[in-house]
């Protein structure tokens, strides 16, 4: 499966990742598949939730850059919500290596579970306010 690390401004890397449902997440032990998939283990999630269609984000982040791997696909994804700094150590980059650590984090894991790792997406209008 592939997944992309997008800074919202750029695109930066690629790495490998995983899909997630609705409700705040407390645990490791109740990590869903998708948010280990996203890089959950070692990072604290803040929410989980499904789209009907990937191209909905927006309507959850409205600050989203260009995402044209989103912006196009009808199909159903997960989302997976960051709080604090996430680390992406455990991330395997295909285009370099991750920053030490990143802000902000949304992943996005379609359903052909391609994982779409955002940082620096700013929470404005989404609900889930830095």
């Amino acid at each position: 499966m592939n997944t992309r690390l997008r800074d919202v401004g750029s695109v930066t890397l690629g790495v490998l990742l995983g899909l997630a449902v609705i409700a705040p997440m407390a645990t490791a032990a109740k990590l869903s598949d998708q948010a280990r998939a996203c890089g959950a283990e070692g990072n604290q999630v803040q929410a989980e939730f499904d789209l009907t269609a990937a191209k909905d984000v927006w309507q959850r982040f409205p600050a989203l850059g260009i995402s044209p791997e989103l912006e196009t696909d009808s199909r159903a994804a997960h989302v997976v919500v960051f709080r604090g700094d996430f680390n992406p150590a455990g991330l395997q980059a295909g285009a370099g290596e991750p920053p030490a650590r990143l802000s902000r984090v949304i992943c996005v894991v379609q359903s052909d579970g391609t994982v779409n790792l955002y940082y620096d997406v700013s929470r404005a209008g989404s609900g889930f306010e830095d």
